[in-house]
């Protein structure tokens, strides 16, 4: 299934990935993001913001349907239309006051959302304290299409708990999965899963680094990797002394330096 995020870069421009390759053509499903916390895309011009539930009456999400000239971005290329599926990603409300995420989840399925990713968390509240299940299991008992469950998903344990209470038919990891790309494999394998190695999590990191520098280059990347780069330690015995000295490197060189050598020390185990 090829997914198009729509956060961030305005949509005539994800029609231009579509165009050049980075997306197939057509895409099954545009996935709408109104539940992040984030000021810069609440305040900013980023994303598809649906904040008023007055607002929804005019909305229609049963089908995107954009025609686009791209030869502003693509050279010679022609017009191309994109017809997709609406996803929409939602928290359960904007504060304590204003839980009414079953409102609006049962007002956007009138609008024609295919599905729902719900965040069980408030705006306000951010990422703490503990998610509210409850209101994932009510969105799924209102609507009739699939629900997502998401927040607080660090194992597959996470992930079986959120099913159990919530009875959604899947879930969505976030923050799990810094530094821990394996989540995904735990969640899928359950208890046959074998966790990574300090060296296989070492290796990883260091091919994450290596494409920031790819995508970003040097300067960004050594930047970054601060806090990208060191989720990976996380953990491990010495770990705070690595993300230390990281914090102080300036180039790729001593953040590659820094992490083999982290690798190679043998003595070093698993806290």
């Amino acid at each position: 299934m090829e997914w198009i995020f729509i956060i961030g870069i305005p949509v005539a421009a994800i029609i231009a990935l579509v165009s050049m390759g980075y997306v197939k053509a057509p895409p099954d499903t545009a996935y709408i993001i109104s539940g992040y916390r984030k000021p810069r895309i609440l305040i900013g011009k980023a994303g598809i913001r649906i904040p008023f539930l007055e607002r929804l009456d005019k909305l229609s999400l049963k089908m995107f349907s954009v025609d686009v000239k791209t030869t502003d971005y693509v050279p010679n290329a022609e017009y191309i239309n994109v017809k997709v599926d609406a996803t929409v990603k939602i928290r359960i409300g904007w504060d304590n006051e204003s839980r009414n995420v079953v409102d609006m989840a049962k007002r956007l399925e009138d609008a024609g959302a295919a599905a729902f990713c719900v965040h069980a968390r408030t705006r306000s509240e951010m990422y703490s304290p503990g998610i509210h299940p409850e209101y994932i299991r009510a969105v799924k008992e209102a609507v009739r299409v699939p629900v997502i469950g998401n927040g607080d998903i660090f194992s597959a344990a996470d992930a079986e708990r959120m099913v159990e209470l919530t009875g959604c038919d899947g879930v969505a990891v976030a923050r799990g999965a810094l530094g821990n790309p394996w989540l995904f494999e735990e969640i899928h394998l359950g208890e046959s899963f074998i966790p990574p190695t300090k060296e296989e999590r070492i290796r990883e990191a260091l091919r994450h680094f290596r494409y920031m520098i790819e995508e970003k280059g040097e300067r960004v990347a050594v930047a970054e990797s601060r806090a990208a780069i060191a989720y990976y330690t996380k953990g491990l015995s010495g770990s705070s002394r690595v993300r230390g000295t990281m914090n102080t490197a300036n180039t790729a060189d001593e953040i590659i330096s820094i992490l083999s050598d982290f690798a190679d020390n043998k003595n070093a185990s698993d806290e």
